[in-house]
């Protein structure tokens, strides 16, 4: 299932980015790393950095109109969640689980199957696809400084008490935007990247 849904992403990417949608494609891109920051091919972050604009371009740009269309022909990515995430491990049966820092939901993944590249405590920002055997995580993730854990936690429980869309999506976007900013300047402490205002 890991390679379909890859491959159907893929496909819907390429599609939704020619003919009358390359408008809002070119769009979404200039809007996406204006917000994010730009970022050059031959950067050793570039593929991760694609893969992540190309999941805000298909679920969220332009209000999502991109998964609407998409959604009306094949349902494989109608159930989707978007936040931030910290890997607990295996649960009692053996699944990876995932805990959202602002919801407090767990996210359980399909058996024997494990989460590549992430660690027990590892803190991620990501989307995940809700199917009938569990939840499949999309390669737009990325994995934070575990150092800035407790100001991420701070935060999520701020955005969980105002208990508003627009405002995760733009408290999500940000850290985006800092985790950007520290993988330019790592050798400086993140606690001093990832500061939020009042």
């Amino acid at each position: 299932m890991e390679t379909k849904i890859r491959e159907d992403f893929d496909k819907a990417i390429f599609n939704y980015s020619k003919d009358n949608f390359k408008k809002d494609y070119l769009k979404a891109k200039d809007e996406f790393f204006g917000i994010t920051g730009s970022i050059h091919q031959d950067h050793e972050d570039f593929e991760q950095r694609m893969n992540s604009f190309y999941e805000w371009y298909f679920f969220s740009f332009n209000e999502s109109k991109v998964l609407k269309n998409y959604t009306e022909v094949n349902p494989l990515f109608k159930d989707f969640k978007y936040s931030i995430y910290e890997y607990n491990g295996k649960n009692f049966r053996g699944r990876a689980a995932f805990k959202d820092f602002i919801s407090k939901e767990k996210l359980i993944f399909p058996k024997n199957i494990l989460p590549l590249g992430i660690t027990k405590g590892d803190i991620i920002v990501g989307r995940f696809i809700n199917l009938e055997d569990g939840h499949y995580l999309l390669p737009g993730f990325f994995i934070l400084p575990g150092k800035v854990r407790s100001i991420l936690k701070r935060e999520s429980r701020r955005i969980a008490k105002i208990n508003d869309d627009d405002k995760k999506e733009e408290f999500l976007l940000k850290i985006e935007t800092l985790y950007n900013r520290w993988r330019r300047y790592n050798h400086l402490d993140p606690a001093k990247i990832f500061v939020y205002g009042p």
